[in-house]
C-alpha cells in the first residue's frame, strides 16, 4: 500500500509531505473522485493481492498522468519484483530502462546505502550474489522488449548519445533542456540524493577505484561475472 509511511515523506518539491504537496494532493483528490478511496488507500505492492495491484496501479498512473497532463510516467523503483507487477498489469504499456554500472561501483554504492541493511546481506559475497541475481532477472523480464540497457557511465560522460535514442523510442526528440533538471519542479518520493539537488551538473563517481582493495576488486570480477554478462 502506499500507506502512512509514504505518505508523510517529504515531496522532492520541497513541501513536507504527500499530504501538502499540491500536486499530489490534486491526485488525491481524483483517485477519492473516481474510486471513492484516498490515495494512502491504493495497494501497489502488496503481491499477495495481485488483482488488487494491478487494478491500483492503474489507477494511480491514470490520475498522475491525468493532473500532470504528461502522456509517460516515470516510476524509478529499483525493486525487480515490482517491475515485473508493472509488465504483468493490463493496460500498462511499460518500456523498461535497464540502468547499469560498472558491478564495483555498484557494488560499494550498496555498502554504503540502507539497501544493504534492507536485504540482510552477509558481506561482500551476498552484495555480488544479488548483483548477479537482479541484472540476470531483469535480463529475463526485459529480454522480449526493446532492449534499453543505459550505463551509467556513458550516461554521466555524454548523456545527449545516450537520451537521444531513448526519446526517438518514444517519439520524442532530445531537447539540451532536459540536462536542466534541477530547475524544474519535481515531485518524486523516495529516492536518492540527488532528487533534492539545486545544479544539473552530473559528476561520475568511481570512488570504488580508491575505495575497494584490490583483492576486493578481483573478487567482484570474478564472482559477479554472470551478472555482467547480461549487460556487456
Amino acid at each position: 500500500f502506499v500507506g502512512p509511511e509514504q505518505m508523510m515523506k517529504r515531496c522532492t518539491c520541497g513541501a513536507l509531505s504527500i499530504l501538502e504537496c499540491p500536486f499530489w494532493h490534486k491526485v488525491d483528490a481524483l483517485v477519492q473522485e473516481r474510486t471513492g478511496r484516498t490515495l494512502g488507500d491504493l495497494n501497489i505492492d502488496d503481491y499477495d493481492d495481485l488483482a488488487g495491484c494491478h487494478r491500483d496501479n492503474n489507477i494511480l498512473f491514470e490520475a498522475v498522468g491525468a493532473v500532470s497532463g504528461a502522456a509517460f510516467i516515470v516510476d524509478s523503483s529499483k525493486d525487480v519484483q515490482r517491475l515485473e507487477l508493472l509488465l504483468s498489469t493490463p493496460g500498462l504499456d511499460v518500456l523498461p530502462i535497464f540502468l547499469v554500472r560498472n558491478p564495483k561501483g555498484q557494488i560499494l554504492s550498496m555498502t554504503r546505502s540502507s539497501e544493504r541493511k534492507q536485504k540482510h546481506f552477509a558481506g561482500l559475497t551476498g552484495l555480488i550474489g544479488f548483483y548477479s541475481y537482479q541484472n540476470t532477472r531483469i535480463d529475463k523480464l526485459a529480454r522480449n522488449r526493446p532492449p534499453f540497457r543505459v550505463r551509467y557511465e556513458d550516461l554521466v560522460r555524454k548523456p545527449e548519445a545516450v537520451l537521444t535514442p531513448l526519446m526517438a523510442a518514444i517519439g520524442y526528440e532530445y531537447e539540451p533542456q532536459q540536462k536542466d533538471f534541477a530547475v524544474h519542479e519535481r515531485h518524486n518520493v523516495g529516492g536518492n540524493r540527488m532528487r533534492r539537488k539545486k545544479s544539473n551538473g552530473l559528476r561520475l563517481d568511481e570512488a570504488w577505484r580508491r575505495d575497494l582493495s584490490f583483492l576486493q576488486k578481483v573478487a567482484i570480477d570474478v564472482r559477479a561475472k554472470n551478472g555482467r554478462a547480461v549487460i556487456d
